[in-house]
């Protein structure tokens, strides 16, 4: 039988209750406490949140135990991994899809824009289905020079999307793609499939219907399309902007 919920022991997080920090967060009865500059620096709602507006006697939202932040619709491990992000020097290491999109989801509801940009960098590190790529990106409004190129993609394929992919497409999207599909065809008479297209002729119509500003980066995913590969993923990011400065792993406590 599972405990009732006035029973259970509200306990601090091993990795990310840390000694000196200045924000207490209650998340799934697990006690948070960080430091408060990543979220007033990274998040406008964070900063609406915690930064006061009122007299100077008020006691600031999350400055304690008492009167700690309750996040919602978000795990305690989901919390971590996203904290790991911010304290973690070596966040460039391999993580999971699932966790990647996991901190997508929470620095896209949480308006943490660096953060979002990370995530979507990495992902693009991950070799995704096409199709659940699109489905993600758009979720999380992805911006649209990279999307694009993964619409590109799916439109230079030899083969329409199935049903199955139709369905987790949209109607709208799933529309649009059927829509440009059928336009390079006929622009040309004889040629039968998308990927029999002359390279030139596909790259100018994609360019062309979703305003691709980079040629050079689009060229490259219709080679790589029309060879079985993927699209190129972005640079890395500058780690400086992104390392958690001042505040390492070894600042921890219990």
């Amino acid at each position: 039988m599972a405990p009732r919920d006035d029973m259970i022991t509200i306990r601090p997080h091993p990795d990310y209750h840390i000694e000196g920090g200045d924000l207490h967060l209650l998340v799934d009865k697990v006690r948070f406490r960080v430091h408060s500059y990543f979220f007033i620096r990274e998040s406008s709602i964070f900063k609406d949140s915690l930064v006061s507006t009122t007299g100077k006697n008020e006691t600031r939202n999350g400055s304690s135990d008492a009167n700690a932040l309750v996040l919602e619709q978000v795990t305690a491990e989901q919390f971590s991994q996203f904290l790991w992000v911010l304290y973690d020097p070596s966040f460039m290491r391999n993580n999971t899809e699932a966790n990647w999109t996991t901190i997508l989801d929470l620095a896209h509801r949480w308006k943490f824009h660096n953060v979002k940009t990370l995530a979507i960098t990495s992902l693009e590190k991950i070799d995704i289905d096409l199709i659940k790529r699109i489905a993600l990106y758009e979720k999380y409004s992805v911006p649209v020079d990279i999307l694009h190129v993964h619409y590109a993609t799916l439109c230079a394929r030899a083969d329409p999307p199935t049903l199955d992919e139709v369905k987790i497409l949209g109607d709208a999207t799933s529309h649009m793609i059927f829509s440009i599909r059928e336009n390079l065809l006929r622009s040309q008479k004889g040629v039968r499939a998308v990927d029999q297209f002359d390279k030139s002729v596909l790259l100018g119509s994609i360019t062309s219907y979703f305003g691709v500003k980079e040629k050079g980066t689009a060229s490259s995913v219709i080679n790589a399309s029309t060879q079985g590969g993927g699209p190129q993923p972005p640079k890395d990011p500058d780690p400086k902007k992104n390392k958690a400065n001042g505040h390492g792993g070894n600042t921890r406590g219990s």
